[in-house]
């Protein structure tokens, strides 16, 4: 225990007070006022006995000084002794001094310590950043670099840090500190492959209203590029679609009417032998235009399709046993299933036409032979997953791919190569339109198509096609019809609004041995259905019309007359809504054109009840 002393004037409840040691009394006080305190015993106070517990005496004279920094207390120092009266003012004056200079070290060292804490958490978050940054000096010296800026430095061709930067690309450093003419950002292209694309923005650092440096910012937007380039390919390519399906309806008819009007005259028993002859060319050039047709709806993913469970493995195995007899034997064929379950809900007329499209793409790409792969496997995305392509979301696809070893696709034409009538053969050696009927029928089945090429080394075309759990079921192309079934004199209500049209149908169910009714749109064949539905034994009626069109009268002649069979008569792409309908209530479609082959045989199942 010290009697509390005056250090330079009086302080207030010091003076003669007994202050305890053991609570920091001393210190606390010299922190509370931040003014220095003397203190200590007498000289004719008694010797204090040394308590057993302590080695040496306690102290008799205590001199603190408070350490203060920038008005900011930073500790207190203090001196104490064990002889009475030990210190005086000079001493408390020397602590003085020395506590300023103690305090100004101690508050710089926080300062840097806190500097160096600040430096590693921006080092820190420089280092996450996606994008790459620079920091440059008025020399162009790299000063520093984060991870993703030095691996982008190395596809750039540029310099590493601590050098000097001079271009970054092929383009200059002095071009792409000065600001953009259009945009925010400079672009650099690294030729491949791959090809690469970045941004850079450059930011200046002033200091004292100079330049002192240069802040760059380098973006990867390779594949941000190309989710832009695919979304505007889509764009395009859905608007020509929509082009192609809005005149399918009309040029359908028109060719109902040659192929109809021709088969009937080549039929007729007063044509010569030489005319019949050309009647089938005429019928043959119609179905090859109707063929065209058909291609273009597959593109624009508005033809109507047939799903069933397939079993990709042996429908594989099977396609390429029929493609043999069209691949040249100069061409090695190979193909590659893995182990797994392919089971696929699809249309097989449609996924063999894709299949045979591409083999003929390929074939053409080998005109002095090379290989042609077909390869099936399985592909397993689950959220978070890297795709092999930016659209396809997660889930269980099937993995089909036709590769060849041919001549390959220059990287200027690749993004067009699914356009229709964009073709790189030579006139008469190609319509344009067979990838792009790939593309729609990949499409309609909810898939994704993706290639990649090389020239000189190849093409590869890799379908993602979603798996089903369905039970297989075996396919089977049904063979063409070896006779064409008649009628029976049964009523057949025709509906149909375009008058060659009508015309050609009634000859040849006419021809058939039917007897025909017509309406020329859905509300008179309701009114001529209520007159006499007791003999109608089938509506043959076309789904696009005026006042009211096919589908809503299938739907009312349903609701009134449950056991009225209707046979839909198309040559418009159907909307979703009447694709199911097709599959619910109507017993059968025929597509336009039509030819009286396929239409005996559809009106005599539909007949018989076997669709």
């Amino acid at each position: 225990i010290l009697r509390a002393m005056e250090a330079g004037e009086a302080v207030p409840g010091a003076v003669g007070s007994r202050i305890p040691l053991d609570e920091g009394g001393l210190t606390g006080w010299v922190a509370h006022t931040r003014r220095p305190l003397l203190v200590g015993d007498t000289e004719t106070d008694p010797l204090p006995v040394t308590p057993k517990h302590l080695t040496q005496p306690p102290a008799r004279s205590w001199l603190g000084v408070p350490l203060v920094a920038r008005d900011r207390l930073v500790g207190v120092i203090s001196v104490q002794s064990f002889r009475p009266q030990a210190f005086g003012q000079a001493d408390c004056r020397l602590l003085e001094s020395l506590a300023a200079q103690v305090a100004i070290a101690l508050e710089n060292a926080r300062l840097f310590a806190q500097t160096q804490a600040q430096a590693r958490q921006i080092q820190q978050l420089i280092d996450t950043v996606p994008d790459g940054v620079l920091l440059l000096d008025s020399e162009h010296c790299i000063l520093l670099s984060n991870p993703a800026a030095r691996k982008y430095l190395e596809v750039l061709d540029a310099a590493q840090e601590g050098e000097v930067l001079t271009h970054l690309g092929t383009r200059p450093i002095e071009d792409l500190l000065e600001p953009p003419p259009e945009g925010l950002a400079h672009e650099v292209t690294v030729t491949g492959p791959p090809d690469r694309v970045f941004e850079v923005v450059a930011r200046p650092t002033n200091h004292e209203g100079q330049i002192g440096g240069w802040v760059l910012v380098i973006r990867d937007v390779t594949q941000e590029r190309e989710v832009q380039r695919r979304i505007h390919q889509q764009d395009r390519l859905a608007a020509v679609g929509q082009l192609a399906a809005g005149i399918a309806h009309d040029f359908n008819n028109i060719l109902t009417s040659i192929i109809g009007f021709a088969q009937l005259a080549r039929f007729h028993p007063d044509v010569p032998p030489s005319a019949a002859a050309d009647m089938e060319r005429i019928v043959q050039q119609g179905q090859r235009a109707a063929q065209l047709v058909r291609q273009i709806l597959d593109f624009s993913r508005k033809s109507i399709i047939e799903k069933r469970p397939i079993n990709l493995a042996p429908f594989l195995k099977e396609t390429v046993k029929l493609l043999q007899r069209t691949i040249p034997e100069n061409i090695q064929i190979v193909v590659d299933i893995a182990p797994g379950d392919y089971m696929l809900n699809g249309d097989p007329v449609q996924i063999q036409q894709a299949l045979t499209n591409l083999a003929v793409n390929a074939r053409d790409a080998m005109p002095a032979g090379g290989t042609l792969r077909f390869g099936l496997s399985r592909l397993s995305l689950r959220a978070g997953d890297r795709p092999p392509a930016p659209e396809i979301p997660p889930g269980d696809w099937i993995v089909l791919s036709v590769s060849d070893t041919g001549e390959g696709i220059p990287s200027e034409v690749l993004p067009h190569v699914f356009e229709p009538f964009f073709t790189t053969k030579e006139v008469g050696q190609g319509t344009g339109l067979g990838l792009a009927q790939v593309y729609g029928i990949v499409k309609q089945h909810e898939g994704y198509i993706e290639v990649s090429s090389q020239p000189g080394k190849g093409t590869t075309f890799t379908l993602f096609l979603p798996s089903t759990p369905a039970a297989p079921q075996t396919w089977a192309k049904q063979p063409p019809p070896i006779e064409v079934p008649r009628g029976q004199g049964e009523i057949i209500l025709l509906v149909e609004d375009e008058p060659t049209v009508c015309e050609v149908a009634r000859d040849m169910l006419t021809r058939l041995g039917y007897q025909v009714l017509t309406a020329t749109n859905g509300r008179e064949a309701l009114e001529i259905y209520e007159k006499r539905h007791g003999e109608i034994a089938l509506v043959l009626t076309d789904v696009t019309m005026p006042e009211m069109g096919g589908i809503m009268l299938a739907r009312i002649l349903k609701a009134k007359y449950p056991h009225a069979r209707v046979v839909a008569l198309t040559g418009y792409p159907l909307e979703a809504d009447d694709k199911n309908l097709l599959s619910q209530g109507v017993v059968a479609w025929l597509q336009k054109p039509l030819g009286m082959e396929e239409l005996a045989q559809v009106v005599s199942r539909a007949l018989r009840g076997e669709v």
